[in-house]
């Protein structure tokens, strides 16, 4: 279509959106992470640390294709909140690979504008933990993120009949 074409060739300026989430100034860790399975429904755990402080969350859910990443995403906010971060709300979770690597990417959006914010980590641990460090890195948040295997907090994963 013409008009499509015309719009293709105008330039694109990308502006950087200010960050208007409120988080913590300390770094926020990932100290704790628990993922039971109770027939078809999953339980989460996540304590973060900022500073001396520790901030837990849990919450079920039923059982799916992609119930854990979205489960611990969304404790995972509401540990962040607890710690007193206000303004995002979980938008979703998806899985990219790029060069033989797997990647979990969550987004968050900022209820004052609405603007989409993304993390992403490589899937190196478990699907939990790599979700609950990119929804806390779409929040903005300074959580470092160690890239070799197994380099995570402790997790568990129990499943019980």
């Amino acid at each position: 279509h013409p008009r499509h074409i015309a719009m293709m060739s105008e330039p694109i300026v990308a502006r950087p959106v200010e960050a208007r989430l409120r988080v913590p100034r300390e770094p926020v860790e990932l100290d704790h992470i628990d993922v039971e399975r109770h027939g078809k429904m999953l339980r989460c755990r996540i304590v973060l640390s900022v500073g001396e402080q520790k901030y837990p969350a849990m919450a079920q859910a039923a059982d799916g294709p992609l119930a854990e990443p979205e489960l611990a995403a969304r404790v995972a906010l509401d540990a962040l909140r607890a710690a007193g971060a206000v303004g995002a709300s979980f938008h979703g979770i998806g899985m990219i690979t790029i060069a033989n690597c797997n990647y979990l990417v969550a987004t968050v959006r900022d209820a004052a504008d609405g603007v989409a914010r993304a993390g992403a980590v490589p899937l190196l641990d478990s699907m939990a933990w790599s979700a609950a460090l990119a929804v806390l890195r779409a929040a903005g948040t300074d959580t470092p993120v160690d890239m070799r295997p197994s380099a995570g907090p402790p997790l568990r994963t129990a499943t019980y009949a």
